[in-house]
């Protein structure tokens, strides 16, 4: 189901740390044309919109987390560090760029996260002006019908006067002939 906005959260991270690995789910190429062909009632009957937000906002809080976590540990680092008498030797050079690197992969991962929702908010507001406009139409030509209907209901009603009136002109000559 995350696949069907067009993009599978599943290939976002690949080749990061963040990787969630292979979608559990079959990602069908077709679903996103289904799903953005349904009705707004039906998108939400699915509630396919929740669960990928419920998703994204999943990724956000493990992606705070380990942020959150990796902060600890360089402060934990830094305090040990202070706490030697050389603390510029005592510091893992190596541990604080894996640090610093993984931090810069997950605000990057974040920042992607935060593209795919405001991808998704700007889908769900182009589809809800053409579906605005479609029903516009659609009012416009019922509309339309209606005044052709009451168009052809008065020509009716005149033709059958005009008839009614020549009948009774008819009636009233023969009356007269008589």
């Amino acid at each position: 189901f995350h696949a069907a906005w067009g993009t599978d959260v599943y290939e976002l991270f690949v080749n990061t740390k963040a990787d969630l690995g292979p979608n559990p789910k079959v990602a069908d190429d077709g679903a996103h044309e289904e799903f953005m062909r349904l009705p707004p009632m039906e998108k939400e009957r699915l509630g396919y919109e929740r669960m990928l937000n419920a998703k994204l906002r999943d990724l956000v809080r493990q992606a705070d987390r380990t942020v959150a976590r990796n902060k600890e540990k360089l402060r934990q680092e830094l305090a040990r560090s202070k706490n030697q008498s050389d603390p510029i030797g005592s510091i893992d050079n190596e541990k604080v760029d894996k640090i610093a690197v993984t931090s810069a992969n997950l605000v990057l991962d974040e920042q992607n996260v935060w593209k795919l929702l405001d991808r998704l908010i700007e889908m769900d507001k182009g589809e809800a002006d053409a579906l605005q406009a479609k029903q516009r139409q659609k009012e416009e030509a019922e509309k339309k019908a209606e005044e052709e209907k009451e168009k052809e209901k008065e020509k009716e009603k005149e033709k059958e006067k005009k008839e009614e009136e020549t009948k009774e002109g008819e009636a009233k000559a023969e009356a007269a002939d008589a």
